[in-house]
């Protein structure tokens, strides 16, 4: 018989925590296994950022396991291909049990690459470009990466994949540290992870009208204003002694809590601009999963 692997997907703040306990329930009561909950985000994989990453609380958790929450410090590197190795392992465990495994979260790329195995070329992490280049803004990454290799970004010819990769950070540093490396970028071959002759792979996705799913975001965001979200972030700023450099870094969010508490911005702005940010992420979250 083959094996059953699910996997939740959908923008932040569209309902996927509660939807992966109400399927991990309805496995339960209707006799087929238990389930256990792989979640698939790359803020919630940090320890002691709760809040700010909107982990699900216990409560919300209603007694179904979730894994890979929490399982590195701020401040150390922890790469895609860290997260798989580790997200990979925690889905056998879970196999092995008996039980059935629901990948569940709004991080495209990690998704990607559980769901496919790509033949990258061996290049090594260069942590002294990394720096560099994250101070980068967007558009500075994608004319970088056309200088490197035109070629690469000729191929690609859909308006819907460019913007992607304009819009991916981390993807746009890592081809540029190929690039640099080897005076170009090969191409990526992936092939499906869970074979179809082994796995019964079901994906499901969250679809949110995006008037809701906009006030959604805003009372959110005001919920976790209310739980400590900035106090959560100040702590964490002393406690790994982050730099205005790393903390710029980890994206729009952060960017803008570091701006309030140094007085660059008032609440109402930051309320204002953090809703705007976060939705606009919703949108290209939709967009990428859309290919599923």
């Amino acid at each position: 018989m083959r094996k059953k692997i699910f996997f939740l997907i959908g923008p932040t703040s569209s309902g996927k925590t509660a939807i992966g306990v109400q399927l991990a329930r309805k496995i339960d009561r209707e006799g087929l296994q238990k389930a256990e909950i792989v979640c698939c985000d790359s803020r919630q994989v940090y320890i002691d950022l709760n809040i700010g990453s909107g982990k699900a609380t216990e409560e919300e958790m209603a007694g179904i396991p979730h894994h890979m929450l929490s399982v590195v410090k701020l401040g150390e590197y922890f790469s895609v291909t860290d997260y798989v190795e580790l997200a990979l392992k925690k889905i056998r465990e879970i196999e092995s049990k008996g039980n059935i495994p629901i990948v569940s979260g709004g991080t495209g790329l990690y998704i990607d690459a559980i769901l496919y195995e790509y033949s990258l070329p061996d290049v090594l992490n260069n942590p002294e470009l990394r720096d560099n280049m994250s101070l980068k803004s967007l558009e500075e990454l994608w004319t970088i990466l056309r200088s490197l290799d035109p070629n690469f970004v000729d191929k690609i010819k859909d308006s819907n994949k460019q913007k992607e990769l304009k819009n991916n950070r981390n993807r746009m540093i890592r081809y540029i540290e190929i690039a640099s490396e080897l005076g170009f970028i090969p191409e990526l071959k992936k092939t499906k992870r869970f074979k179809e002759d082994k796995y019964d792979t079901e994906i499901i996705k969250t679809n949110v009208d995006r008037k809701i799913l906009h006030q959604r975001i805003h009372t959110r965001t005001i919920q976790r204003l209310k739980a400590g979200m900035l106090e959560e972030f100040i702590m964490i700023i002393k406690k790994y002694n982050l730099s205005e450099k790393y903390i710029r870094a980890m994206g729009y969010e952060f960017r803008l809590m570091w701006a309030l508490i140094n007085k660059q911005i008032d609440e109402k702005t930051f309320l204002e601009e953090f809703v705007k940010q976060e939705y606009q992420y919703a949108r290209r979250q939709d967009t990428w999963f859309r290919r599923y």
